[in-house]
């Protein structure tokens, strides 16, 4: 079958930019058939590149442009030779602005997009509050992350504080009204919810995230029981008594003396190579946002990680959104910029290409030591939760003004290391201290 090259979502190749002229006595090329990176393909002759787009005659005689760095490697090759381009200068790569697939944006939804709203009431007594990106695309269903917490759901300011990562993933966003622990039907209104939005918003039902914090992390848990999760994301939360988690991947936040955190450490166990304990400075308490951030990046990874190969011009998107992003916030927060940057190479997998950019960002950023520190650190305080916390919360139970010797002289063996990383210490300094 023939596709139509302006109805293409592209994959866009960097590498080797070439200039703007060609010759003036080069003949136009034989018909034949031409590939996209991302494989879609067409007939067609190539009549010139000028402006650095290849102008293409279709067999029907009507003529398109299309910019040669959107080609695979080979046609390009072959372009440069035939008409004899020449190599421009390499561009800095690391600071490139990368364009993703060119899917067309999903607009007209009944509620707006790029704006936290609600309460959205379900029509049965539940209420809850979305967050739509700007970053949907049409005829691509979106991830969901699902907050309940402990104290109800305010007025939305969580998922308000997530929405740079949910614009640059294009997750739909959504947080519980009556989750409170006080209220004795918060499963049922949070059963309510997934139901609505299920029915209602244009959402993955094999990318559906869970997250809360404490007892609202809990009923996280529970809720996957009933609607089957793709991830959760405990923030100070535990599995509650025998309940069969129903998820794949699980990314755990708490603070470093939260009475939760042997807890939360088991829960992440559970999975494994699947699953991640983050913690804070902090005790039993929220953690930042862009720890919820990094939580949302790192299981977006895992999944698209296993469905490239189905979701090809979603992924041409995420590694456009994720280049663009670490670009952005490299020079404000370096340290987490070359930190995401790694845990996408090393969980996802970049396409060639792109994998060249990040690699190049990744490079910078490692010139500063304390970067590269401080990636290192999160991973040793992973480590150090698996191996001396997660035994401790296999039977359950919250642990207040608990000091527990072995971990606190792991941790204290690592201060010298990342004394200079203070992110990393004050971490470390928390897990040495008795819980609260």
């Amino acid at each position: 079958m023939t596709i139509h090259f302006k109805n293409l979502a592209l994959t866009p190749i960097f590498f080797i930019l070439f200039c703007l002229t060609f010759t003036a006595n080069a003949e136009p090329t034989s018909n034949r058939e031409w590939k996209t990176k991302s494989g879609h393909k067409t007939t067609a002759t190539a009549l010139k590149v000028e402006n650095g787009k290849v102008h293409f005659k279709k067999p029907n005689g009507s003529v398109i442009k299309v910019k040669l760095d959107l080609l695979s490697e080979g046609d390009q090759e072959f372009l440069t030779k035939h008409f004899e381009l020449k190599p421009a200068e390499k561009p800095d790569t690391a600071a490139s602005t990368v364009s993703g697939s060119g899917a067309e944006p999903l607009t007209g939804l009944s509620q707006p997009q790029g704006k936290t709203v609600g309460p959205i009431d379900t029509g049965n007594g539940s209420t809850y509050y979305l967050y739509l990106p700007k970053s949907l695309k049409l005829n691509r269903p979106a991830p969901l992350l699902f907050y309940t917490h402990s104290g109800g759901g305010g007025k939305g300011q969580l998922i308000n504080s997530l929405r740079d990562a949910a614009e640059t993933l294009g997750w739909v966003m959504a947080i519980s009204v009556e989750s409170s622990n006080q209220n004795p039907k918060r499963e049922v209104h949070a059963i309510n919810c997934m139901k609505h939005i299920l029915k209602t918003w244009p959402v993955d039902k094999d990318r559906i995230h869970y997250s809360g914090n404490s007892g609202g992390a809990a009923l996280a848990f529970q809720t996957s029981t009933k609607i089957r999760a793709y991830g959760v994301m405990p923030n100070v939360g535990y599995i509650p008594g025998t309940n069969q988690v129903k998820a794949k991947v699980v990314y755990g936040l708490g603070g470093g003396n939260d009475y939760n955190r042997y807890l939360t450490s088991f829960a992440a166990k559970k999975f494994k190579k699947d699953g991640f304990h983050r913690m804070n400075p902090g005790g039993h308490g929220a953690s930042p946002a862009s720890y919820y951030e990094d939580g949302m990046l790192w299981m977006h990874c895992k999944f698209m990680k296993k469905g490239k190969s189905k979701h090809r011009d979603e992924a041409a998107d995420f590694e456009a959104s994720i280049i663009n992003w670490t670009n952005r916030i490299k020079k404000k927060n370096p340290m987490r910029a070359y930190s995401n940057a790694c845990v996408v190479r090393d969980i996802y997998e970049m396409s060639s290409a792109n994998a060249r950019i990040l690699n190049d960002i990744i490079k910078e950023l490692e010139a500063d030591q304390n970067n590269v520190l401080y990636h290192e650190g999160l991973l040793e305080i992973h480590k150090l939760s698996m191996k001396y916390f997660a035994p401790l919360g296999e039977n359950g139970g919250s642990k207040k003004k608990h000091d527990h010797p072995k971990s606190r002289k792991a941790a204290e063996k690592l201060k010298e290391k990342y004394s200079g990383v203070k992110a990393i210490l004050d971490v470390l300094n928390a897990m040495m201290k008795q819980t609260v």
